[in-house]
């Protein structure tokens, strides 16, 4: 904790795009009170309006009314070391909004085209949010292609996440991960996530290790992984460790990438990579309240979100 001063956190932004006006919402939370208490936010909230000024983005703060942040991984951060800086990205100011959560509607199919363009524009405002925090004074902004970043959200991420078909048999999952699946009746099967991808049960508390994640963590640590890692070339030097194969686990720092499943068919080993991604749960503290407010045995989605 003592190396980590700023956390950015992507949270609900599946409904910030309007079709009528062609662009996407996002409200800014920070926790402001009791004043003094926290890590000022107002840098990381100037970044972001800057990053936004040139995108199909509007951010906003949200209202100072709110009685602070919204359930997020970035309350047990402030929560262990107040003096971070923190900022939550949502599609909400004051109240969640998702007229389908939690009923036979939630089926991703009706909104699916809405969620990937808010993915999008959240993805660019924060990759030149980003930029603009760290590049050289005097330096040109971050330049993207919208139409580009579009199709990555929605051929890599959005189609193995949020549809039925192909599920985590994409490309970019089965390439990484060994997907699970459901065989029904028929006999169809089916390699779609069952569950909300953004609330998870069970993470591995060891940030680097694939194995006893479930897939969706498992995906996204190899996908992020595999996208941040140093690329490995011929001339690569194994005698630290990077670049060998590896069933699982890798020594020191590097992180097992592309690793399918424990076998002697090298076919599902990965490859050690000296990566950055580091994947961290985090505790939503006021949906675990919540939890056992409502009772033990609800079983509505609560517990963790993942910091990346």
């Amino acid at each position: 904790m003592e190396n980590i001063d700023q956390v950015i956190e992507a949270g609900l932004i599946g409904a910030a795009w309007d079709a009528t006006s062609n662009a996407s919402t996002f409200y800014l939370h920070s926790q402001r009170n009791p004043p003094g208490q926290y890590g000022s936010a107002d840098a990381l909230i100037a970044a972001t309006q800057q990053a936004a000024s040139r995108t199909q983005a509007r951010v906003s703060e949200a209202s100072t009314a709110n009685p602070g942040l919204p359930p997020s991984s970035l309350a047990s951060f402030l929560r262990v070391k107040s003096s971070i800086s923190g900022l939550v990205l949502t599609d909400f100011d004051s109240a969640f909004k998702g007229p389908y959560y939690q009923s036979d509607h939630d089926d991703g199919l009706n909104t699916f085209q809405h969620m990937v363009e808010a993915i999008t524009d959240a993805a660019l405002m924060l990759a030149r949010m980003l930029h603009f925090l760290v590049k050289a004074p005097g330096a040109p902004d971050l330049e993207l292609n919208r139409t580009a970043a579009a199709a990555v959200a929605e051929a890599a991420l959005a189609s193995c996440t949020l549809s039925d078909s192909p599920g985590f048999r994409c490309p970019e999952a089965a390439a990484l991960i060994n997907p699970e699946f459901r065989v029904y009746e028929d006999g169809t099967t089916s390699a779609a996530i069952f569950a909300y991808p953004g609330v998870m049960s069970f993470v591995s508390v060891y940030p680097k290790r694939s194995p006893n994640k479930p897939q969706v963590p498992s995906f996204i640590l190899n996908y992020l992984g595999n996208l941040t890692a140093v690329p490995l070339t011929d001339s690569t030097n194994t005698s630290s460790g990077e670049g060998v194969e590896c069933n699982g686990d890798c020594e020191g720092s590097f992180a097992c990438i592309g690793w399918r499943y424990t076998t002697s068919d090298k076919s599902g080993f990965g490859r050690c990579c000296n990566t950055t991604t580091n994947l961290v749960p985090a505790y939503s503290l006021r949906w675990v309240w919540l939890r056992q407010r409502r009772g033990a045995n609800d079983r509505s989605p609560a517990g963790r979100r993942t910091n990346v």
